[in-house]
C-alpha cells in the first residue's frame, strides 16, 4: 500500500533527523493506513501514539483533521461510542 510505505519513510526519516513534528504525523498517518489494511486497534494505538508525540512537540497542527481521521477509524473498528466522542 502507498500510504503505508510514504508514511513508513516518514517516520524513519524523522527518528534519523529528528524532527518531532513529522514523527508524530508520520506515525498517526502510518496508524491510519493500518487501520485501513484491516489492522484496526493496532493503528489506532498508533494514531493516538502519534498524537502525543504530536502534542509533547506543542503542535497543534492540523488537529481537526487528526480528529477526525481518528474518530473514523473508531468507527471502522465498531468503537461507535468512542467515535462520537
Amino acid at each position: 500500500d502507498g500510504m503505508r510505505e510514504r508514511t513508513e519513510e516518514l517516520v524513519v526519516l524523522a527518528e534519523q533527523l529528528g524532527f518531532p513534528l513529522y514523527l508524530g504525523l508520520g506515525g498517526f498517518y502510518r496508524g491510519f493506513a493500518r487501520v485501513e489494511s484491516g489492522e484496526g486497534e493496532a493503528g489506532i494505538a498508533e494514531m493516538q501514539q502519534g498524537m502525543g508525540e504530536l502534542a509533547a512537540s506543542a503542535s497543534g497542527i492540523g488537529a481537526p483533521a487528526l480528529l477526525f481521521f481518528l474518530a473514523e477509524s473508531l468507527w471502522i473498528v465498531g468503537r461507535h461510542d468512542d467515535a462520537m466522542r
